[in-house]
């Protein structure tokens, strides 16, 4: 599930599906602003694991992600993975604020991605459950959109 306001983000959780369909996952895909929000949560509580993808907006998440997971919540979801991938620049808070609405979950099993836009370059940070990265470099969108694929395919297969 994702939320993407110029579209980078959706260009991410695009490749990441078409990655993860090529070594025959089925991979279920909603962008939370458009896509409908029952379905969404449904196949939330079908698969095992799931990927929550956004943007920092206005030192929070975007509106239809909160919702989201205010839906999950009020479910009690539980027993799942969860990694979570924030797109942001100067002050990213969206892991931070994802996270913190997911901790009434039971047994998550948490991973992180944050990708930082630092002027032209990126630092694409992991969680400690995998080794420490950072990249800065010019051809930027390739190396970034690589380590997502490596990254996530990696936990969710």
């Amino acid at each position: 599930a994702y939320t993407s306001v110029y579209g980078n983000t959706k260009n991410a959780v695009m490749l990441l599906k078409d990655e993860l369909n090529n070594k025959g996952i089925k991979v279920a895909l909603f962008d939370l602003a458009r896509d409908d929000m029952a379905e969404a949560v449904e196949d939330a509580f079908r698969y095992s694991k799931l990927v929550l993808a956004t943007t920092t907006y206005n030192a929070e998440i975007f509106p239809f992600m909160r919702e989201f997971i205010n839906h999950l919540t009020e479910r009690n979801f539980s027993n799942r993975t969860v990694a979570f991938i924030e797109n942001g620049s100067w002050a990213p808070q969206a892991t931070k604020v994802m996270k913190s609405m997911m901790e009434k979950c039971k047994n998550l099993t948490y991973h992180f991605m944050i990708i930082r836009y630092i002027f032209n370059n990126f630092r694409v940070d992991f969680n400690s459950t995998f080794d420490s990265e950072s990249i800065s470099t010019h051809s930027i969108l390739c190396c970034v959109y690589h380590i997502i694929m490596v990254f996530l395919v990696k936990i969710l297969i």
